[in-house]
């Protein structure tokens, strides 16, 4: 064989190491940009710009001193399902944290000590699902039951000084 043919061959060698070494890591690089996103549920894929919270996270937003809008919802709501993408529009548009609570998620226990949460609980034992609540520093300011049309929520937050008036 002569010395260019020798010299071709090494050199396709090396571009075709060099060629499988650079695959590999953007391989890995991809795959460690999606691991954040891997970790979302269906739900926090889907809406982006709603909170979901655990019973525990819901305590400690609970306890701040600021205004929060917590939605109570269960994943088997059809009324539940209608509602979140109108949530996710408005959380968007008005750049306002808008915070989901499953109740199916929840242990027993952990029900029972939600329900002593608001007072709309103990005066409504038969509340239902979606159900908006307006908590500040553990003290229920407002409640809207039920699922409402994007402009009757936008009214709702502006009644209670979560978003401006237009």
């Amino acid at each position: 064989m002569k010395t260019y043919q020798k010299i071709i061959i090494i050199i396709l060698s090396v571009l075709l190491i060099a060629e499988i070494v650079a695959i590999g890591i953007l391989v890995q690089s991809n795959q460690s940009q999606n691991q954040g996103e891997n970790n979302l549920t269906s739900e926090e894929k889907a809406y982006p710009h709603l909170t979901f919270l655990s019973y525990d996270e819901y305590q400690d937003q609970l306890a701040k001193k600021e205004k929060s809008i917590f939605v109570i919802v269960q994943t088997t709501c059809g009324y539940c399902l209608q509602y979140k993408p109108i949530l996710d529009e408005i959380a968007e548009e008005y750049q306002i944290p808008i915070y989901i609570v499953d109740i199916l998620t929840m242990t027993d226990a952990e029900i029972s000590e939600f329900l002593e949460t608001a007072p709309y609980f103990a005066e409504n034992p038969q509340w239902g699902t979606p159900l908006t609540l307006i908590m500040e520093n553990k003290e229920q300011i407002a409640v809207s039951p039920g699922a409402m049309t994007k402009e009757a929520t936008i009214s709702f937050y502006q009644e209670q000084g979560l978003i401006p008036q237009e």
